[in-house]
């Protein structure tokens, strides 16, 4: 063999061993950040599992990776309201069903409804719709375990503690490998391959991408904006500064969760607090976007699927004896007082109340401009280009008041008035003047006399509730003066009516 025939072999070997590793190497990046599997199979069992678990792709661009989503309380105690770790961010777990390991439907319960597992390359923690739409309620102090409502507001849960526990966390040294993989090995074995990931890819990349939105959500505490507090939540001023790059004007878009049961009595009426669209697929589109569920990863099937499920959701009933007497006696004056706006096919149902008339808090509806329907509709239609998207916009719109809603399960969606300023029925038929100027949201026990939660007291069973004050901006609990000149005994049975609803 002649010294050019060597070379030549041996540039040839050489080439064939770098498109060897170039082939490993990519399918090790692919392999071990892309590779997309199904979720596990009990998730899909029940349309009700699909709601509370399943992926709408979150994931895939937010989702933490699993392993330093279950560690972080250990490791990051001090930066969460109390003992319990997500628990006490106000998040639910489902009561043990055994055998709890996906067989017959019953899924684990390592993870509190909304928080869904998917694998994207590693095991990612996720979110979902029922993050915020699950409610929880309990009827006597000393009961173990709550009821839970899928499509009801999470009264209890703080959204805002919770990206601020991330934030906090991610800002504090001891965010690094050494801790974390410590804290990870003392709850799992992690194959070699995965140590490696967390070691020096995972935990140094999740910290930056943390530290990145804390960076963006720091318009949060500017312009004197409250604090949201439990079951509260502004979900699109963080679009229009994060991705659309709106200047933060001071707008100040803070809203009780809505229920978000029982769609079909809503079709083609005007939907959320600011009757912004009047389709709830555009609603739930707009609400995986925002909440991290973009791009190639946005999973609209699964938000269909959900649709499907919440369409004919029925409200949850009373959960406790109604004076039929009473509460027919209220029928008529609920006809008299509350049915032009809030009775099923009533003139003025689902469709928006100026707010000269209503008299509520502005600062949420003024959060909402023409600019964003803009901006949104520019989004789908560079959605539909990317990603041959067959969703859009078309309804997306600006009102100009708020959405005189239906009162289906009213009992269950207390605080009351879109900014959850008034703590209980009984209240909100009271002049603004005779409503509290300051209560506790949080607690999770029913007010069943009142109609809502229990709001006169600072902590319970060791958990601390948050005081929301009706004098900082955005919080008013002005206006709405319907049903406030009744007697006291016409108040009674119309109470007692609206538990019925």
């Amino acid at each position: 063999m002649t010294n050019k025939e060597h070379r030549r072999k041996t540039i040839i070997r050489i080439v064939i061993i770098l498109l060897v590793l170039v082939a490993l190497g990519g399918w090790f990046t692919w392999y071990s950040f892309f590779r997309e599997l199904p979720q596990e199979a009990w998730v899909d069992q029940s349309p009700r599992n699909h709601f509370l678990y399943g992926s709408i792709g979150q994931e895939g661009v937010e989702g933490l990776p699993y392993w330093i989503y279950l560690v972080l309380p250990k490791v990051f105690p001090e930066y969460l309201p109390g003992p319990g770790g997500y628990a006490s961010l106000g998040m639910s777990w489902e009561p043990s069903t055994p055998p709890n390991d996906g067989a017959n439907g019953n899924p684990p319960h390592e993870l509190p409804m909304g928080v869904t597992k998917k694998t994207v390359g590693f095991a990612r923690a996720g979110l979902n719709c029922a993050f915020c739409h699950v409610s929880r309620v309990r009827l006597t102090a000393d009961q173990a375990v709550p009821a839970f409502y899928p499509g009801g507001p999470s009264h209890q849960f703080r959204v805002q503690d919770y990206q601020w526990f991330l934030f906090n966390s991610a800002s504090d040294p001891r965010f690094n490998s050494t801790v974390l993989m410590k804290a990870i090995n003392s709850v799992t074995k992690l194959s070699m391959r995965e140590a490696f990931l967390y070691r020096f890819i995972l935990i140094p990349a999740t910290r930056r991408a943390i530290l990145k939105q804390k960076e963006e959500f720091a318009w949060q505490f500017t312009h004197n904006r409250p604090l949201q507090g439990p079951g509260r939540v502004d979900p699109f001023d963080p679009v229009r500064f994060r991705f659309f790059k709106e200047p933060d004007d001071g707008a100040i878009g803070n809203a009780d969760i809505p229920s978000i049961w029982n769609q079909k009595d809503r079709t083609g009426k005007s939907i959320h607090w600011d009757g912004l669209s009047r389709k709830f697929a555009e609603v739930a589109i707009s609400s995986a976007i925002g909440d991290g569920a973009r791009n190639k990863y946005l999973d609209v099937p699964s938000l269909k699927k959900m649709e499907e499920y919440l369409t004919n959701l029925a409200p949850p009933k009373f959960p406790l004896p109604v004076n039929a007497a009473l509460a027919a006696q209220g029928a008529p004056i609920f006809q008299a007082q509350c049915g032009q706006c809030h009775a099923l096919g009533g003139p003025r149902t689902l469709g928006p109340i100026p707010i000269a008339e209503v008299g509520t808090d502005a600062r949420r509806e003024q959060s909402w401009t023409q600019s964003q329907v803009d901006s949104w509709k520019k989004m789908a239609t560079d959605y539909q280009h990317k990603y041959h998207a067959d969703w859009n916009f078309d309804t997306f719109s600006k009102q100009w008041g708020y959405v005189a809603v239906l009162l289906d399960g009213v009992w269950l969606r207390g605080p009351y008035l879109h900014n959850g300023s008034v703590p209980s029925l009984r209240d909100l038929l009271n002049p603004p003047a005779q409503r509290p100027a300051k209560f506790y949201r949080g607690y999770d026990l029913l007010d069943a006399a009142n109609v809502g939660f229990v709001s006169n007291v600072p902590e319970a069973g060791g958990q601390k509730f948050f005081l929301y004050d009706t004098a900082l901006p955005g919080n008013a609990n002005a206006g709405h003066l319907w049903g406030t000149n009744l007697s006291a005994p016409e108040k009674e049975a119309l109470l007692e009516y609206l538990k019925t609803l």
